[in-house]
């Protein structure tokens, strides 16, 4: 027992000092990046509107765009970016930039603690290692966009949820802090908010203790997450005169993806459709006084509708949630295409390293993740439901709403925890029992190489062509 614990203790020292050298190469790495998107400017709708918004908070400590009031956006990055200009220059997006590569930093360190938690010391690192040089995250630190700053408030919600479970003496005080964790990557992303729908009673019933003991516990999560969304649910619904908790932009995208125009080889590009194929042409044909209306109401009958839609077809539905899905799990496809748009002036021999990087590492992190998750044994099998929640949700809201390959980006942490596992373990190699676990991995393996050969052979292949040529 003795040398066990002292094993232990030597692999606990070792996985410190590895992962001081792995921030180390991490940094250095986004530092050359800092330099080379140094005159980088906004290229995407997205980054134009958080800009926006940061401008009018800055400058006229207002949540609005054109001057007017507005609930479109979740308002934790726009106040993010403002509060970095409030101690640098105005508009001066790589101070933002430079911020995002501390936060990814330690959206490292936060990986490390959630994988020793679930495996060992010796996972952690090697789960480390490959998010803190995953190519899609670097690039995506490099962007006016909510990707850093969301993944670290997730990762803290999942290691503040653990912490519920393995520290019953200071459950109160995790559950809270989990619930304000949660509240915050909701202002972040608003594609969290209805969690706590969820949440709250998992914790509740797989918490130990007494029945009331969990009942304060859930009643903890809950108002950490209240305290935190509240107050800007109130402005909104008292702004929008309906109820809105974070932004207008869910039952607007709910509406695109599931009306009759929806485009279902780019469920992501509903926007783009006029005339009497867009989404909002119905509204004002049916309610000639909607171009008076605020953002909250325009949100509540795009629901509306898109909800009524989806129960009078549902054979449609289900046939577009299958593809949604295979769009949230796509291959990840932002960096190649602002390359192929002339975004970023780059030698071609770099376009088509850095290009194979980003598809090599996404596709053998999702097959080395299928093997962590279905065929490596779970320890404390309390954590890893709490936290594969998180992802779950993540993918089974846009798979509703619509899938989109930028969309998996922040759970791909969690997911590289199990490719780690799934490499360091050797218990499910030489695991006899349970069958169903290896023809679970296969099956997701094997589906995973289903979308992507879609993609690669059918949706996309025109694309792929002129970007090789």
């Amino acid at each position: 027992m003795h040398v066990d614990t002292d094993d232990r203790g030597y692999a606990e020292r070792t996985a410190r000092r590895r992962i001081l050298w792995i921030l180390l190469v991490g940094l250095l790495v986004r530092l050359v990046l800092l330099i080379g998107f140094a005159n980088t400017g906004v290229h995407t709708d997205d980054e134009r509107d958080y800009v926006q918004l940061a401008q009018s908070i800055h400058g006229s400590h207002e949540f609005a765009l054109g001057g007017l009031p507005t609930s479109k956006r979740p308002p934790l990055y726009p106040a993010f970016i403002a509060g970095l200009w409030f101690v640098s220059a105005p508009d001066n997006l790589n101070i933002v930039r430079a911020a995002q590569v501390m936060l990814s930093l330690g959206t490292v360190v936060l990986l490390f603690l959630v994988a020793r938690m679930l495996f060992d010391a010796e996972t952690a690192t090697w789960a480390a290692a490959a998010w803190c040089l995953y190519p899609s995250f670097l690039f995506g630190g490099m962007l006016i966009l909510t990707e850093v700053l969301f993944t670290f408030l997730l990762l803290a919600a999942c290691l503040c949820a653990m912490l519920v479970f393995t520290r019953p003496g200071q459950a109160l005080r995790w559950a809270l802090l989990t619930g304000m964790a949660v509240g915050l990557a909701a202002l972040t992303r608003s594609v969290l908010w209805p969690l706590p729908l969820v949440l709250v009673p998992v914790v509740a019933v797989l918490a130990g203790g007494s029945w009331s003991r969990r009942a304060l516990g859930a009643a903890a999560l809950a108002l950490g997450y209240i305290l935190v969304v509240g107050p800007w649910a109130a402005r909104n619904t008292m702004l929008q005169k309906t109820f809105v908790v974070v932004d207008t932009l869910g039952g607007l995208n709910l509406r695109m993806g599931n009306f009759e125009y929806t485009l279902e080889d780019r469920m992501w590009d509903g926007v783009s459709l006029k005339g009497e194929q867009s989404w909002s042409y119905a509204m004002v044909a049916e309610n000639p006084d909607a171009t008076h209306w605020t953002e909250g109401l325009r949100e509540k009958w795009a629901r509306k509708r898109a909800t009524a839609y989806m129960f009078a077809h549902p054979w449609t539905t289900a046939r577009r949630a299958a593809l949604k899905f295979a769009d949230f799990w796509g291959l990840e496809r932002e960096y190649i295409a602002a390359l192929s748009l002339g975004i970023y002036d780059v030698p071609g021999w770099f376009k088509a390293l850095s290009s194979a990087a980003v598809v090599f590492a996404y596709a053998i992190s999702m097959v080395l993740g299928s093997i962590g998750i279905f065929a490596v044994p779970w320890r404390e099998w309390r954590l890893h439901v709490v936290v594969l929640l998180f992802p779950a949700w993540i993918c089974g809201i846009h798979t509703i709403v619509f899938g989109h390959s930028r969309y998996h980006l922040p759970v791909m942490p969690i997911v590289l925890v199990y490719a780690a596992a799934a490499v360091t373990g050797s218990r499910w190699r030489e695991r006899r029992g349970a069958p169903w676990r290896s023809w679970a991995a296969a099956a997701a393996i094997a589906l995973l190489a289903c979308i992507w050969a879609r993609e690669i052979l059918l949706r996309d292949s025109d694309r792929i062509r002129q970007f090789l040529g």
